[in-house]
């Protein structure tokens, strides 16, 4: 990474208000204009050595360089001790929701599946595969839109295996194919995800389940499938397709009339902002308590063993901060 990238963020930044003690180094500030909003998230020191670095700096660069209304951005990043990355701030992820029991409708799957679809359907277009769609990395911003979150690469020959082992598809664990495909596989997890409250074969060792999914014959079936449409079951069965190659793409799911229908209907309402406030009464409710782990410990990937990140928010007040988490307030100034 250039050096000038990290002088860059290394001094546009410093802190406004601490709400909790943090890790994160104090920026201080030669410019002086708007507040901004963001999250850090801090990517741990390598392991793997300077190629594998290197690759890592290049999928940053690729990353904040692409630009859709359904991704996560990257404002930028830069490397000290660490990776410092700078994201686009949100209220909640699915996962959360999975957390204090929000119920799923048929139609909030909808919406949430023709909004990643779009997204799937862009970066697949560009080359990209994101190797782990997830509850937690579908993000819903307190405006009320969907993001994507995480990293996605560029499809390459001898693709190394990326992912979370409960949600990557048979033909990348056997190493017969890893494309975009995968992607899909993916969703249809997550669909599972949000109607069940976990992935299948969640309760077994990670490893284990590789080897599980690996010899399916058949896609894993919901507990209760009479519970939903025949256009949800028709779709989340496309979504998982054991033959790679039969399974539909992006572009061609959006067409579903799951998606076509329902979906851009309710895309189009004001659906994820009445989950918010949902959520938060839900949050008074119930304390967060999961059955399954998203550590980074879970996740085939060689380009990150742990993360850490904090939340920074936009604000006038103190009242407009949420004191739940670990929270720095960071404005950008003009000289």
């Amino acid at each position: 990474m250039e050096e000038k990238e990290k002088k860059d963020f290394s001094t546009i930044y410093e802190i406004k208000k601490r709400i909790n003690d943090s890790n994160f180094r104090d920026y201080k500030s030669k410019i002086k204009s708007n507040e901004f909003s963001f999250i850090i998230e801090q990517i741990f020191p390598f392991k793997g050595g300077e190629k594998e670095e290197t690759n890592f700096s290049e999928m940053l660069k690729k990353n904040k360089n692409t630009i859709h209304p359904n991704l996560l951005k990257i404002y930028g990043y830069y490397k000290d001790d660490y990776y410092f990355i700078f994201k686009e701030i949100t209220k909640c992820s699915l996962y959360d929701l999975i957390e204090v029991n929000f119920h799923f409708s048929e139609y909030h799957i909808a919406a949430i599946c023709y909004s990643i679809l779009n997204v799937l359907d862009f970066l697949h277009g560009k080359n990209f595969i994101h190797f782990d769609i997830k509850s937690v990395n579908i993000l819903i911003t307190k405006e009320g839109k969907i993001k994507l979150g995480g990293f996605y690469e560029e499809k390459k020959e001898n693709q190394p295996l990326f992912g979370s082992p409960y949600w990557i598809s048979p033909e990348a664990i056997k190493g017969e194919e890893k494309n975009e495909k995968q992607d899909i596989w993916a969703l249809g997890i997550t669909i599972f995800e949000l109607l069940e409250g976990k992935p299948p074969l969640s309760g077994i060792n990670p490893m284990r389940a590789l080897f599980t999914i690996a010899e399916y014959d058949k896609p894993p079936s919901l507990k209760k499938p009479e519970l939903y449409s025949p256009l949800l079951i028709d779709f989340l069965n496309k979504c998982l397709n054991i033959d790679y190659k039969s399974r539909p793409n992006a572009k061609q799911l959006l067409q579903h009339p799951f998606i076509n229908d329902l979906g851009k209907k309710y895309y189009n309402s004001d659906i994820f902002s009445e989950i918010l406030i949902e959520y938060s009464e839900l949050k008074k409710l119930k304390p967060k308590s999961s059955s399954y782990s998203y550590s980074y410990s879970d996740s085939i990937s060689k380009s990150i063993s742990k993360s850490k990140s904090k939340s920074i928010s936009k604000s006038n007040s103190d009242s407009d901060l949420d004191t739940d988490s670990d929270t720095d307030t960071f404005i950008q100034k003009d000289d």
